[in-house]
């Protein structure tokens, strides 16, 4: 597939952002992650021809409400300036039928916008926030929108494409974000500095990113099979991610202990009350199973393991709620975190975007055929996990794997996975 640029512009503010809103902490989750960002990618089967005045126009004035996305990071603070978000457009000669017939993962990256991180700027001169719009022969579109890492996590990626596609239908009562994160998260102070090195996402090797995807009744059996005395009902993602990390285990030739971290969206564990649930931020707490590279775990221990971690972070926040001590609380955790997966240990991070509706981001124009979930990481080099994301259905899950080469091979030929999962299957349009 060849695309080609055919413009780059930067979108600033409808309305210039207040004297006293021109600076906002960055919360201690966006100081202690490196330079990663995350992205969506939402393809379209529309013929829309003012696409791009629409998406630029709407953008222009969603910024008025998310204004720290066109600002840019200065030390352990955000510089709202208004410097504006970068959109960049390009086009296609491959057809969108065409391309989602046989989803390639490996060209989904040509929809993303370019890689700042490896620009030769400085980190203060990278955009907060990037939008590429590519248009498909005679029909079809893709729209990838990429965010700072440090200032939003996939719950506020969310967050934004709801109000922004909100504006471009000219809904004028789109509520507006709470920059309200530093507020819980107490910046960090020097003596607990412990930021996640970039070399955490290093594996060495480039990795593989495959699709598989588990429809409804497979899922009903895969929970059926995770459960345990302990657990009797498994979530659909905590009986996924038990059996991707098990089977990723048994393929890894790693000699080094495994860990399996996964991400906890906060605003769902926390009481409005404390922290408002619109809240735009990295609000993110993570729990870990570690286990030796020798040691055989099932699922069922897994997604019991699993539950365990998350009631305890669930009791944390029940027994220092209150004022300022959750805030220090999971402070001092998540540098103790940082501090556990940087050590001799294989990480294998796991996320789910379900639930996060990402399937109803309409401009105008109906909603995505598919969603694909992304990020750009340090030097171009993925880090291997997977991220979880509902089916356009509603009721299957995608899961989006990133394994290194020699491991993703025995990894998509595994057994225990294709009797639950079917790899990469046609995308409907």
């Amino acid at each position: 597939m060849k695309l080609e640029i055919v413009g780059e512009e930067v979108i600033k503010p409808a309305s210039p952002t207040s004297e006293h809103l021109r600076t906002a902490q960055l919360p201690l989750s966006g100081h202690l992650v490196p330079p990663v960002y995350v992205a969506a990618v939402f393809f379209y089967n529309t013929e829309e021809e003012i696409a791009a005045l629409t998406l630029k126009k709407s953008l222009s004035l969603t910024l008025n409400r998310f204004y720290p996305l066109s600002g840019r990071i200065r030390g352990a603070s955000i510089n709202c300036n208004d410097e504006g978000v970068v959109f960049t457009q390009a086009k296609t000669d491959c057809l969108l039928s065409d391309f989602l017939r046989n989803p390639n993962l490996d060209s989904v990256k040509q929809f993303l916008p370019s890689d700042f991180t490896t620009s030769g700027d400085p980190p203060e001169k990278w955009p907060l926030l990037h939008v590429k719009l590519t248009l498909f022969r005679s029909r079809g579109m893709a729209v990838s929108v990429c965010v700072s890492h440090k200032v939003c996590d996939a719950a506020s990626l969310a967050m934004f494409i709801h109000g922004w596609t909100s504006t471009a239908k000219g809904h004028s009562d789109s509520a507006s974000p709470e920059f309200a994160a530093p507020t819980f998260f107490p910046t960090p102070d020097p003596s607990l500095d412990s930021p996640i090195s970039d070399e955490i996402f290093d594996v060495g090797k480039p990795c593989v990113k495959k699709r598989f995807v588990f429809d409804a009744s497979k899922i009903v059996e895969l929970k059926k099979r995770a459960a345990s005395i302990q657990v009797s009902n498994p979530t659909c993602v905590e009986a996924i991610s038990g059996l991707v990390w098990r089977c990723a285990r048994k393929v890894s030739g790693k000699t080094t202990p495994l860990v399996m971290t996964q991400a906890m969206d906060l605003r769902r564990r926390i009481p409005s009350t404390h922290l408002p649930h619109n809240t735009i931020g990295n609000l993110v707490f993570a729990f870990f199973l570690k286990a030796g590279p020798e040691e055989k775990i099932e699922i069922q221990e897994i997604v019991a393991n699993s539950r365990k971690a998350k009631e305890g972070v669930n009791e944390m926040i029940k027994e220092n709620l209150g004022g300022v001590r959750l805030g220090e609380k999971m402070r001092n955790e998540m540098v103790n975190y940082t501090k556990e997966i940087t050590g001799e240990v294989d990480v294998y991070n796991i996320t789910s975007w379900c639930g996060m509706k990402f399937y109803e981001a309409d401009f105008g124009w109906g909603n995505p055929e598919w969603v694909v979930p992304g990020a750009v990481y340090p030097r171009k080099i993925d880090d291997v996990g997977v991220i979880l994301m509902d089916a356009k259905d509603g009721e299957g899950i995608e899961a989006f794997v990133s394994l290194i080469e020699q491991d993703m091979s025995a990894f998509e030929q595994d057994q225990d996975l294709l009797a639950f999962a079917s790899p990469n299957p046609t995308v409907l349009i």
